[in-house]
């Protein structure tokens, strides 16, 4: 097989799997090579590669050899593909690796030519060995009023495509609880109906859609530096109470306020269907404990306790606490130079970590800086007291590639890309293509000056024949027209 042949098939891949071998040899179609399958007795999992067989290729027939163990050099989510002379042989670990296996050879088919419509469909001969380099790969999602359903459907698909594993959705107002109706925008239009629909959605796909709300600073549930909006103060200024006097966090000294927030909690559980992990924010808390009554108690006490009850709150559910990391390293500790650190050394919040159990997960945002010079060392810090401890990536792909490296190299538990207010044009493509790569194979040598929007298009063109996309509006990188009339994304 010709070099360039080879590397075209190769350059389709994302993420590109651990190990993949080309040889020589004849380009296979699909429809004339019978499909055998080797993994363990799972029904779902044998529902799932039927279905996609019949409805990508047009395939049927594949048969299913079960298993009673599989090799241990197969771990959870890893796949074998190996053709041979009319034959192509999968062998997975699990419904995860199954699925992903698919998924890669649907990423490297191509239409047979010569035909003006598809006849069939066909790829090179292959040997590929996979597997993820990290159990927690997952992407951060804002749920705004202005956010639209079918951009988190597309997402969601997105992520279960390039092997992802975990979406969090964080309700900026948007979720509309039944316990506590005042605590959501009021023009909202999403329904309970609806966040149970992504949940079942993900799960379908392998995907675990988890649940985030600000339930320590970012109080406001908006971008309270660019828009000044309140969910709940700007209807509902009775409340004050529960909130900081600038409303930017939550006052953890009102016994109301736990009311409150327990309300809250088992509401998105319950709709979230006990997730495996909540983020409940943290971060950026600056003006935490400065109304009078939160001032006169022992700062790093209090903080603990608002943690520790939140933790408990979601202890019944079955759900770990994320938080972001910022507010628990101070930040004129010169160890953290270069690092993003909010946390006062004058309420002692550094010391908190000492004091947090050890099943919270920490989440390290960097703002998207590289750290040219040192290592992420404040993931690393939280690693080594024993806590889950989890990088954060955004646009930037030398970040985002430099990351999946640290996670690697210094067993860190995973990688979360967050989309924030940039999930749109190219850089929607960037954020979802550095971390596919950087989040299953850091070592692949992944060119972060690369703009790979032709072969990221191509992929997200699947996604949208998979949720039926119709309209013109609807197709794409969540840009609903090709011009933005005052110029607020990059396209």
């Amino acid at each position: 097989m010709d070099d360039r042949v080879r590397e075209n098939f190769l350059s389709r891949l994302m993420p590109r799997p651990r190990e993949i071998e080309i040889p020589d040899g004849e380009l296979l179609l699909l429809s004339e090579n019978s499909f055998t399958f080797h993994g363990p007795d799972d029904a779902a999992a044998r529902k799932c590669a039927t279905e996609w067989l019949q409805r990508w290729w047009n395939v049927s027939g594949a048969v299913f050899h079960a298993t009673d163990a599989v090799s241990p050099t197969l771990p959870s989510e890893g796949y074998r593909i190996e053709t041979r002379p009319g034959e192509i042989s999968i062998t997975f670990s699990d419904g995860a690796g199954l699925r992903h296996a698919l998924r890669t050879l649907r990423q490297l088919a191509e239409p047979c030519r010569g035909t003006r419509t598809i006849s069939g469909w066909q790829i090179p001969p292959l040997k590929i060995a996979d597997e993820p380099a990290m159990g927690f790969r997952g992407v951060h999602l804002c749920v705004f009023p202005e956010t639209e359903k079918l951009e988190l459907v597309k997402q969601i698909h997105l992520a279960a495509y390039l092997k992802l594993n975990y979406v969090l959705l964080e309700s900026w107002g948007t979720f509309p609880f039944v316990s506590e109706p005042d605590f959501s925008w009021p023009e909202t239009a999403y329904t309970q109906e609806d966040f149970r629909e992504l949940v079942e959605a993900g799960r379908s796909l392998g995907v675990a859609v988890c649940p985030a709300v600000n339930l320590v600073g970012h109080a406001t549930w908006a971008t309270g530096g660019k828009s000044g909006k309140f969910a709940v103060l700007d209807f509902h200024p009775e409340y004050a109470p529960l909130f900081e006097p600038d409303g930017w966090c939550w006052c953890f000294s009102n016994p109301e306020t736990r009311r409150v927030l327990k309300h809250l909690i088992d509401e998105m559980c319950d709709v979230f269907d006990n997730p495996p992990f909540f983020h409940v924010g943290c971060d950026e808390a600056d003006s935490m404990m400065s109304c009078s009554s939160c001032a006169a108690r022992e700062p790093l006490g209090l903080l603990r306790d608002h943690l520790c009850f939140l933790r408990e709150a979601l202890a019944p559910h079955g759900c770990r606490m994320m938080i972001w990391h910022d507010m628990l390293v101070d930040r004129n500790d010169p160890r953290w130079a270069g690092f993003t650190a909010f946390g006062h050394a004058e309420l002692r919040t550094p010391e908190l970590y000492r004091e947090l159990p050890r099943d919270v997960v920490i989440c390290d945002w960097e703002y998207d800086r590289p750290c040219p010079t040192r290592d992420y060392e404040i993931a690393k810090f939280f690693k080594e007291n024993g806590f889950m401890s989890i990088l954060c990536s955004c646009e930037d792909k030398v970040a985002t590639a430099k990351m999946g490296r640290s996670i690697r190299d210094n067993r860190l538990d995973g990688l979360l890309g967050t989309t924030w207010l940039r999930c749109v044009g190219r850089d929607f493509g960037r954020i979802y293509t550095a971390l596919a790569h950087a989040s299953w194979n850091p070592g692949f040598a992944y060119a972060p000056d690369t703009d790979d929007m032709a072969v990221f298009n191509t992929h997200l063109r699947y996604v949208d024949q998979d949720i039926g996309v119709k309209r013109y509006e609807e197709f794409g990188r969540l840009v609903k027209y090709q011009q933005d009339p005052v110029k607020l994304v990059s396209m």
